[in-house]
């Protein structure tokens, strides 16, 4: 499960866990006089008289709050510290545009890109790189050029890079690629200008096809 998933699962599970809580509380402030409940009604601050008063009778829904703010702040707190992770000199800014080079690293934790957000040209060429890796793509809606030479990436990897909004350049020699994937996934993606699909079984018939189908696009086959 990719770590924006887990993220959402734990705010939703901890907004779930406060609506609970607050019912709770309100309802036993109506139990307790229904001063309390009008009061809890009309003006939910009041729960921070309430709650010291009558602790002993909402200590569990207390209880399941302090719980629902550890699991709501869980993903901002982890986010926050993503935003932080630096890569050195594989990430740089080029005219404004921030550009990462993971090809050749040693790392095999490419998670890191979820958090890159701003990303707009990722290099990562690596044979380790598969479809699945792509999953950190999603979310990065600046990205306009990656490398993705002599990976393991197949069809199914296409249909991520179908959804990178803005996605220009797209560099896939020697991955596993077929023509049929290529025509589904891609041929009529309007922002794609530049391939590279050198060695492998895309049809240099749909190369030319797509090439002479929108004016300024240009290929390697």
């Amino acid at each position: 499960m990719a770590l924006e998933q887990i993220g959402a699962l734990l705010l939703a599970t901890g907004l779930v866990c406060l609506a609970i809580a607050a019912l709770w509380i309100w309802i036993v402030a109506w139990k307790v006089h229904w001063q309390w409940g009008l009061g809890l009604t009309l003006f939910a601050p009041a729960a921070l008289i309430f709650i010291p008063r009558h602790f002993a009778r909402v200590r569990i829904p207390v209880g399941m709050l302090i719980l629902a703010s550890v699991l709501i702040g869980i993903p901002y707190g982890v986010n926050a510290v993503a935003q932080r992770i630096d890569l050195g000199p594989r990430e740089k800014v080029v005219n404004g545009e921030v550009h990462i080079t993971l090809t050749g690293w040693n790392q095999k934790d490419y998670s890191i890109l979820q958090s890159k957000a701003t990303v707009v040209v990722l290099q990562m060429a690596n044979p380790d790189v598969t479809d699945e890796t792509l999953n950190y793509l999603h979310g990065l809606k600046l990205l306009q050029e990656i490398d993705l030479n002599d990976t393991q990436i197949t069809d199914r990897g296409l249909a991520v890079l179908k959804e990178l909004p803005v996605l220009k350049s797209l560099r896939l020699r020697g991955t596993k690629i077929t023509d049929a994937g290529f025509q589904r996934e891609l041929a009529e993606k309007d922002s794609l200008t530049e391939l590279d699909v050198r060695e492998t079984s895309i049809a240099s018939k749909t190369m030319r096809k797509w090439n002479s189908a929108r004016e300024g696009r240009k290929y390697l086959k």
